[in-house]
């Protein structure tokens, strides 16, 4: 009997340590998660062919990397966007073709181009 005892307590310390330390891994990889808001908190701006135009004029010449450190202009037609409200995106289809243009004996000449 005198056995018994100390035995008793030690497995009642170990099913306490036991259960506090799964009770603490649960805390810690299961924290309670807020709910999704699938609503944006910020409302975008509405999209337009205008402001889609204004993006690919500041867009389409970045594309194009210049060899003679001249200048890139860019001819381009939209021809239409889808907006994904689900993901906040708009995709526009476009057609472009820009070309680089270097000064060289005060005569404007095209150095390359992309279609």
């Amino acid at each position: 009997m005198k056995k018994f005892i100390p035995l008793a307590i030690i497995v009642l310390i170990l099913i306490v340590a036991l259960g506090g330390i799964v009770v603490f891994k649960l805390r810690i990889t299961s924290p309670a998660e807020p709910p999704l808001n699938t609503e944006s908190p910020i409302a975008p701006p509405p999209v337009s062919e205008a402001l889609i135009n204004e993006q690919l004029e500041n867009y389409l010449p970045q594309v194009l990397e210049t060899n003679y450190n001249g200048q890139v202009f860019c001819a381009y037609h939209l021809y239409g966007y889808d907006e994904e409200k689900a993901t906040n995106m708009v995709k526009a289809y476009v057609w472009a073709y820009c070309e680089e243009y270097y000064l060289a004996s005060l005569r404007w000449v095209r150095a390359s181009a992309s279609p």
